[in-house]
């Protein structure tokens, strides 16, 4: 299995298959089993070992495919329940140029090759 190549292999007894397999993981955990380690306004109520064991359920192999760790604060009732601002027209008209860039970009490189 090579996902860093981009795709992966099924083995079995008479037969191998090879499929495509780019992705891009998107993963979430607690900080530990509580899920309060860290937060200002809630005391965590496991002990030192619960983490260490909580961290460890993650296989070495998955954790070395994680390019980039992100702490989310806890948010408040507020700011789950506020209603986003309104986009206006004109990023949305800009957001098309980009997609329409991108997909140009793509139909040249299909071309040459």
């Amino acid at each position: 299995m090579s996902l860093e190549d981009g795709h992966v292999t099924i083995s079995r007894a008479r037969a191998s298959v090879q499929y495509p397999a780019r992705f891009q993981l998107v993963a979430a955990m607690n900080p530990c089993p509580c899920g309060h380690h860290g937060d200002p306004e809630k005391a965590c109520a496991c002990t030192p070992a619960e983490r260490t064991r909580y961290a460890a359920r993650l296989s070495g192999p998955l954790l070395d495919r994680i390019d980039l760790l992100v702490r989310v604060p806890r948010l408040t009732v507020d700011e789950l329940t506020r209603a986003p601002e309104p986009e206006g027209s004109g990023p949305v008209t800009d957001h098309n140029k980009c997609k329409s860039f991108k997909l140009n970009a793509n139909d040249l490189i299909r071309k040459a090759a």
